[in-house]
């Protein structure tokens, strides 16, 4: 017992130091551009991170079922490597293309999206540790690369090393880079991947390509889930910067990152639940308690952190200079919206991945979809009546968060699941899950 819980702990330390050197990189990163280049720096990380999925398209999740039955790590590297060159071949011209046109830095744009391929070519490796049972490793390589950037930035800043977009986004590709090592050192794949590599040079073009067609066949369906929710939880940054030319996109950049970091710590304990959510699709049931009661913790945080924000100035004066601080005052007027924004958010993680225990998929596309939809619309309309531009992504978010979620549980009752929650009628619990 004593064991289990030194390793729990172990493993929610190494979560908590990639969180922290998440939220410390992001102080450092504003204070290095300034609060207008942030914003770029913001918004050039979100397509990249949005057309990376394109190249993805779901081939991670099915390589992990194919890991977990049997097949070899060298041919999961070859296809990997055949499927994300050939995606990113196609989408890095049109990306570069894009900059072009509306004047981004081109070079950070390629930057964002080959640390982002990266990044999900380190997820086959993490996968592999979690298949051995080493939660811990897992845990703490996908902690490594915040570490890097953490420390690059730091670095540069105590050197007096100026910085720009480009020369962050750089830092932040050498860091997955590094990340991406560590990952194959610790699960052991470096031969692998080497392996995967002359597989791939030897294979016949031909074959290559029937092979790429077979997995976008096979993963269509996550692949199109996984892009609308990048494209969902990017959306803000991406409506402020088309409708009001990102005059407000610090104010959203600053947001996003906060609603990321908060969702990166609720994924521990949407992972804890993973068990008792497939346990209970199995008996048709969705058990929206634990949404509720994130829903309910995490508006309470949201507002209390915003709340207290201009009290802890006072009393620390020298706070007002930092750029990070300056940007998250801004967002006070708008507390009771954040807040809500996040707490829909952590609702719908909670209930997404409880559909996905009970295998209802369409239900989980459809929602995030009509979310997407439902934020565009509604932002796009309130700013075209004159309201301010971060209102308006505020308030078209909160909208699509509930748009989804009223879309996923009429999907779910649609095909014949159970609503649970702590007003419903009794229900009979799986073993090992509590009513």
């Amino acid at each position: 017992m004593k064991r289990a819980g030194a390793e729990a702990a172990g493993r929610f330390a190494a979560k908590g130091l990639g969180l922290a050197a998440q939220l410390a990189t992001l102080a450092l990163v504003a204070e290095a551009l300034g609060a207008r280049d942030f914003g770029r720096y913001s918004l050039v990380l979100a397509i990249a991170a949005v057309v990376a999925q394109l190249a993805d398209f779901g081939t991670g999740r099915f390589q992990f079922r194919r890991a977990h039955r049997g097949s070899p790590a060298a041919m999961l590297a070859m296809w990997s490597l055949a499927f994300r060159l050939l995606g990113a071949g196609l989408l890095l011209p049109l990306l570069l293309f894009y900059a072009w046109r509306t004047g981004l830095p081109g070079p950070a744009l390629a930057f964002g999206f080959v640390a982002n391929i990266l990044f999900q070519f380190a997820n086959l490796n993490r996968h592999l540790l979690l298949l051995d049972e080493r939660v811990g490793a897992a845990i703490l390589v996908e902690s490594a690369p915040a570490l890097f950037f953490c420390a690059g930035i730091a670095a540069c800043l105590a050197a007096s090393v100026a910085l720009d977009v480009n020369g962050v986004l750089l830092l932040f590709l050498s860091a997955m880079a590094a990340g991406f090592a560590c990952s194959a050192a610790s699960s052991g794949t470096a031969g692998a991947w080497v392996r995967g590599v002359a597989m791939l040079w030897r294979t016949p073009a031909r074959r290559v390509l029937a092979g790429v067609g077979i997995l976008a066949r096979r993963s269509s369906l996550i692949g199109v889930e996984i892009f609308l929710a990048a494209a969902s939880f990017n959306a803000p940054i991406l409506i402020v910067a088309a409708l009001d030319g990102g005059a407000a996109t610090p104010q959203v950049a600053l947001y996003q990152r906060i609603l990321g970091l908060e969702v990166a710590l609720l994924s521990v304990t949407v992972t804890a639940r993973l068990k008792a959510y497939h346990d209970c699709g199995k008996l048709g049931v969705l058990d929206g308690r634990p949404a509720l009661a994130s829903a309910v913790l995490v508006f309470a945080a949201n507002a209390a952190g915003l709340l207290l924000l201009a009290p802890l100035v006072q009393l620390l004066p020298e706070s007002r200079d930092i750029t990070l601080i300056g940007i998250a005052l801004s967002l006070r007027p708008h507390l009771l919206l954040v807040a809500a924004v996040a707490a829909c958010t952590a609702a719908n993680l909670h209930c997404s991945m409880s559909a996905l225990g009970g295998n209802w998929l369409w239900p989980r596309c459809l929602s995030v979809g009509a979310g997407l939809l439902a934020t565009t619309a509604v932002a796009a309309s309130l700013v075209a009546k004159g309201a301010e531009p971060f209102a308006a992504v505020l308030q078209g978010s909160l909208i699509g968060q509930l748009t989804a979620l009223t879309v996923l549980i009429a999907g779910v009752t649609r095909e014949g699941g159970r609503i649970h929650l702590p007003w419903s009628l009794p229900w009979r619990s799986p073993a090992g899950v509590r009513a």
